[in-house]
């Protein structure tokens, strides 16, 4: 037994490196991507998101970097790369309307370097608050087009497709999903279409494979966005192959869109439970999985009562400071169940980023960052009746918003009334003046707290290196190139400060190509830091 395990092992061994290694090291290949970045729309103080894999994967020498309009990204307290597996990903945790631009990944190992591109638009606060007025239908098509140019380039939805409470909308698929016919074991894959109406709170897309529902795994993700209806793999197996239909229903009716998947994969993986004809375990754990998937399909018509909708709680009226978070609730009753829809001053709300809509049992109307007042009305409708409820949001102004007072040209000047007599400085000015000395009169020897990094461009390029350093006194603050002291000159430029130390270079040619080195120095010690520039040619 024990030999025949270990002919196996060996076996299984030679299967996974001939069929799944990512690379051979006596045939090493260039990276190429297999998938790319998507360009990204969003709103300013939002996180922005790239990702893309490549292969081969495991490669020891593959190296990654990030570039925004040409110029290196440099990892700080907000901006963070990965780089794992032949996963390579940029996050961006807050933004700022200065980060828009072109974004470029380029991946080098020892046999050559690749590279990929996306754009990110980071819309300022003003943008945003100006669209604030702009009607709800309108609203809806702005994010139903960023939307569709995150996912695909094709647009087929326009302002009719959008969700009409006055109407009766069925579901409408846009546009066909294609069948996926010649795809190998591990690659990635993706069923997608357009769905209207958008933004209908009631619309419930489901997913089923070869008439079952589809079980919840690891390896793929649905998504249902403003009218975007995708499937999305990162990885398929053999046995995922077959037909997969999207069926998407609301109060009005049912839709169903149907393609399917044809998979190869290597003929000697056995994907055949190996468990005993009497062992009855695996399949219990099937039923078991489908009580939880059919507990959240849509009810089946019975003989219930029917009712017309009646609320059991209105919303109350809610009055906040500006900036809050406000929050109406109700509670409605009615069999079919009801559609709850939520206007605000006559416009009907949209859940999304600036508005959401909960339902968890009784229905929930939220407003982050508020900032406007006016009627709250809520209407319930089912195939009997409707019931309506009403209520009001006030804003009340913040009573430390100095903005009026710092608007007043007729303000006297903080210099000018620093200069009288009775100005007195603040107790904890005058600890922080005195903390000031004494840090002054200590001596400290010189000593680099930032290390200078190297820098990979393009050439004609601009770039920098920048040290931080410390000292007591001040250090003096010298750069080399290959040994040689630098001179500011055209496209030479050192800029020092209190603690650090950039050292500029302008239209970088490829003689400009070397090491770098930031020497310091006073009294008391000596220290350097040493980084390289790359260049590449255009």
């Amino acid at each position: 037994m024990a030999a025949l395990a270990t002919l196996l092992a060996r076996d299984a061994e030679k299967l996974w490196t001939k069929e799944y290694s990512p690379m051979d090291e006596n045939n090493a290949i260039a990276p190429m991507f297999v998938t790319h970045p998507h360009d990204v729309t969003i709103y300013e103080g939002q996180a922005a998101h790239f990702d893309c894999r490549v292969e081969p994967v495991g490669d020891g020498s593959l190296r990654s970097e990030w570039y925004h309009d040409g110029k290196p990204i440099q990892v700080g307290s907000r901006t963070h790369t990965i780089n794992d597996f032949g996963f390579v990903v940029l996050d961006i945790d807050w933004t700022f309307t200065r980060d828009s631009g072109v974004y470029k990944c380029v991946v080098t190992n020892k046999c050559g370097s690749t590279e990929c591109t996306a754009r990110l638009n980071c819309v300022s606060k003003k943008e945003a608050e100006g669209e604030k007025e702009a009607p709800a239908s309108t609203m809806c098509m702005v994010h139903m087009e960023k939307t569709m140019k995150k996912y695909t380039t094709e647009m087929f939805l326009t302002e009719d497709d959008v969700f009409d409470g006055e109407r009766n909308q069925p579901p409408r698929f846009m546009s066909q999903m294609q069948s996926i016919k010649f795809i190998k074991e591990m690659q990635p894959a993706k069923f997608e279409c357009q769905l209207a109406p958008v933004g209908d709170p009631s619309m419930q897309v489901d997913w089923f494979f070869n008439g079952e529902p589809l079980i919840a795994k690891t390896q793929f993700m649905p998504i249902n966005d403003f009218g975007y209806i995708a499937l999305n793999f990162g990885w398929v197996y053999k046995q995922d192959s077959g037909d997969y239909m999207c069926r998407a229903t609301n109060h009005h009716g049912t839709a169903e869109i149907r393609a399917s998947m044809n998979c190869s994969g290597p003929a000697s993986i056995n994907y055949e439970t190996q468990l005993p004809k009497e062992m009855k375990s695996l399949e219990n754990i099937q039923e078991m999985e489908m009580r939880v998937v059919q507990s959240y399909l849509p009810d089946r018509e019975d003989d219930t009562e029917k009712l017309k909708p009646c609320f059991m709680t209105k919303p109350e009226p809610v009055v906040i400071v500006e900036g809050s978070t406000a929050r109406f609730c109700c509670r409605v009753t009615g069999y079919p169940k009801p559609r709850v829809m939520w206007l605000i001053n006559g416009q009907t709300i949209i859940n999304g980023s600036r508005r959401k809509l909960v339902f968890d049992g009784m229905w929930h109307l939220e407003i982050p960052k508020c900032q406007e007042s006016g009627k709250i009305e809520v209407i319930a409708r089912n195939q009997l009746g409707e019931a309506y409820a009403t209520t009001s949001l006030k804003t009340r102004r913040r009573r430390d918003d100095y903005r009026s007072v710092l608007k007043d040209e007729n303000r006297m000047n903080c210099s000018e009334f620093m200069k009288r007599d009775e100005y007195r400085k603040p107790e904890w000015l005058v600890a922080m003046e005195a903390i000031k000395e004494r840090l002054a009169a200590i001596v400290q020897a010189a000593k680099i707290t930032k290390e200078i990094q190297t820098n990979r461009i393009k050439e004609e390029a601009s770039t920098e290196f920048t040290c931080g350093f410390a000292g007591n006194p001040k250090p003096e603050i010298t750069w080399w190139y290959n040994g040689t002291q630098l001179e500011e000159s055209a496209k030479v430029k050192v800029v020092v400060n209190d603690v650090t130390s950039t050292l500029h270079l302008e239209d970088c040619t490829m003689e400009m190509e070397g090491f770098y080195e930031c020497r310091i120095s006073n009294k008391l010690a000596h220290d350097k830091t040493k980084a390289s520039l790359i260049i590449s040619a255009l």
